[in-house]
């Protein structure tokens, strides 16, 4: 699933995500932004951030590293 479809529309998203898993939608899951639970990682300011697509495309800047790897995946079947 491209990360394009959680940051255009976070609930469907979330939705098809927990249904593959067998999980339960839970009321405000993509409401990230909300949750106040301690974070110990490098990326603490960003998980208080809404979902948005401020990071679509930085991909691109990796692509001339990324191609066989992107190759082998579309190989194998992956968006």
């Amino acid at each position: 699933m491209p990360y394009a479809a959680l940051v255009t529309e976070p609930a469907a998203t979330a939705r098809r995500v927990l249904e593959f898993c067998g999980l339960p939608w839970e009321e405000g899951c993509t409401e990230i932004e909300r949750h106040t639970a301690p974070v110990t990682t490098a990326s603490g300011t960003q998980v208080r951030e809404p979902i948005h697509g401020g990071g679509l495309g930085h991909w691109r800047r990796y692509a001339a590293w990324l191609g066989p790897l992107r190759e082998r995946l579309e190989g194998a079947g992956a968006e």
